[in-house]
């Protein structure tokens, strides 16, 4: 069974220019309370409305963010905020920015990605996850029964095949596109040639795939999918790769000269005045 699969996305409509900027965020886990507010200011459909929704921590409360969440999500299908793409695709993402005075550009496939648990060896975490966080996450996993964004992860591809797959879909139509408050721009193409799928599906092989960020959202999706198989066992269903076997992510190839690995800043009381740089 292939590891990766192309997907048809559900998209934010747009106008026929595909500016999504005023639609899109940060990952969810850095917004702030006031960036929050901001964000929604700018278009209450931003993708934080559902990422991050109103309301009560507490699950069992009336009006919690999760059942905020359930609701609007439907509400946006429904009245066609987001829509299904046309067909089946792997997603080509391009975002490009300047660091240290040179531009930096920066490529990933977005696909639907078979789950694993770690110890398979085929998708490999590197850091630790939070209950609390994992139990939000899942919860409103359940609610949407949706992927809101990405995990991020990088593949191996020493020999660039991958290479002329990204230059040919980016000389293509864009999809969307989106500059963020950080100005990196976005770009997003849609590869739908069978042929040029089954070579990526093929390049990525069965793994493995480095998780760079997401693990919380990579967890939350593998406790989906566990909940998800029991509940249709119980019922005696036995369904052919369902959605929930899959998440999305976004596949960096790590040989890419454009890949820049930065340190966390985060600061820790020392001994004495001292301050030690983590």
């Amino acid at each position: 069974m292939a590891l990766v699969r192309p997907f048809c996305a559900l998209v934010f409509q747009h106008e026929a220019a595909g500016d999504i900027s005023s639609l899109v965020a940060p990952p969810y886990d850095v917004v702030t309370p006031s960036q929050r507010e901001s964000l929604l200011a700018g278009d209450p459909h931003n993708v934080v409305a559902v990422e991050l929704p109103e309301g009560p921590l507490d699950a069992a409360a009336p009006g919690n963010r999760y059942e905020t969440g359930r609701v609007r999500w439907q509400t946006w299908r429904e009245h066609g905020v987001v829509t299904q793409d046309a067909s089946d695709a792997i997603y080509v993402l391009e975002q490009r920015w300047e660091y240290r005075g040179r531009q930096v550009r920066r490529h990933a496939f977005v696909a639907a990605v078979r789950l694993h648990h770690f110890s398979d060896g085929l998708v490999l975490p590197h850091e630790r996850t939070l209950p609390k966080a994992l139990d939000d996450r899942l919860r409103l996993t359940r609610a949407t029964a949706a992927n809101l964004s990405q995990v991020l992860s990088l593949f191996s591809d020493p020999e660039n095949v991958t290479g002329p797959i990204f230059d040919a879909a980016t000389d293509g139509a864009v999809l969307l596109h989106a500059t963020d408050a950080a100005s990196v721009e976005s770009r997003l193409w849609a590869i739908r040639d069978p042929e040029t799928v089954r070579t990526v599906v093929a390049t990525l092989g069965d793994g493995p795939l480095f998780i760079a960020d997401g693990h919380h959202r990579y967890t939350t999706a593998l406790a989906y999918r566990d909940e998800r198989r029991e509940q249709d066992r119980a019922a005696g269903r036995t369904p052919t790769d369902p959605a929930y076997d899959f998440v999305m992510m976004a596949l960096v190839n790590m040989s890419d000269p454009d890949l820049i690995v930065l340190p966390t800043h985060r600061l820790a009381r020392a001994a004495g005045d001292a301050w030690a740089a983590r």
